[in-house]
Formats: C-alpha cells, sequence, structure tokens
C-alpha cells in the first residue's frame, strides 16, 4: 500500500499481545523519521478477530505521495 500498488488492508491479529515488540519498533521507525505516520497507520491492529476484521471493513486508504507508479514497476 506504501508503494502505491494496492489500496487493501494490511492487519496484524495481535494475541496476547505476540507482535508488541513489532508494534513498538513500527512505533518508534516512525518517531524517529525513518517512516512517515501516515504509513505507520496503515497496518491495522487488533487483538481480537471481531476487532481487526471490523477495522478492516472501515479502513479508507490514505491519499499520500507514493513512491513507485505501475509504470515505474
Amino acid at each position: 500500500g506504501q508503494l502505491g500498488l494496492h489500496t487493501k488492508p494490511v492487519a496484524l491479529l495481535n494475541v496476547r499481545g505476540f507482535y508488541d515488540p513489532l508494534i513498538e519498533q513500527i512505533s518508534r521507525m516512525a518517531a524517529s523519521g525513518f517512516m512517515k505516520e501516515e504509513n505507520r497507520s496503515m497496518l491495522l491492529v487488533g487483538a481480537s478477530l471481531d476487532e481487526v476484521l471490523a477495522r478492516m471493513e472501515a479502513y479508507v486508504p490514505p491519499d499520500t505521495c507514493k513512491w513507485i507508479t505501475q509504470d515505474n514497476v
């Protein structure tokens, strides 16, 4: 999605906090300027399947500047 090749949601089902270290690292990357916060917010996270599915259903992709276009692939 960040590359502009699709607009589908991407989610982590964070059962019992399994992905907490990964989520923390991604947040740290955004806070340190290694990625844009709008790109970080593209990753949907939920602790239950119902929560993840609800977030995926409500997902609206951000209108951001793309790094690559279909012509460049």
